[in-house]
């Protein structure tokens, strides 16, 4: 009989301790993705806006048994890298990143976000008109999201995802 209880024991330290063990993981599903332009002839200006947005889903061994809404046990990310590559048909346009924005583009909003529990985005807009034609001559139809995401506990993500483009040429 003792050497049953001793079994019994042991696995169910074992299932404790195996249960407590498991990793936190963080899980991203796309939230927002906007992606529009236009050029105009008349002003010689152009006008861009890219937003993209992921909500992070939380594993289950990050929430609090007792209070779902408890920030305390929530793993904070942050977006590391992102690029935007927008296309017209299978021809790049141009591919803007956190290295070549400025090069690009000049005085433009961007807004990464960082050390968040639930939502990630990379926002870029023009919120004054970008001197000349930024897209070449050509009409652009399809963008390409690349976020590099990086968690509290060191963990490492990528998430992709290629939506269409609006665009205007007058």
């Amino acid at each position: 009989m003792l050497k049953i209880t001793k079994i019994i024991i042991v696995i169910f330290l074992i299932t404790i301790f195996s249960q407590s063990c498991k990793d936190p993981s963080l899980d991203f599903e796309w939230f927002l993705l906007e992606a529009e332009g236009n050029y105009s002839t008349e002003n010689n200006s152009s006008y861009l806006k890219l937003n993209s947005w992921v909500e992070i889903n939380q594993s289950s061994v990050n929430i609090n048994p007792s209070s779902s809404v408890d920030a305390t046990y929530f793993m904070y990310a942050s977006v590391v890298n992102w690029s935007y590559r927008v296309y017209s048909g299978d021809q790049l346009v141009f591919e803007v990143t956190r290295f070549s924005i400025e090069q690009l583009f000049g005085d433009i909003l961007l807004n990464v976000a960082t050390d968040q529990m639930d939502y990630l985005w990379v926002v870029i807009e023009s919120e004054t008109p970008l001197k000349g034609d930024i897209f070449n001559g050509l009409n652009p139809d399809s963008v390409e999201i690349e976020m590099t995401i990086s968690d509290d506990s060191g963990g490492g993500y990528s998430v992709i995802n290629t939506i269409p483009f609006t665009f205007n040429r007058n």
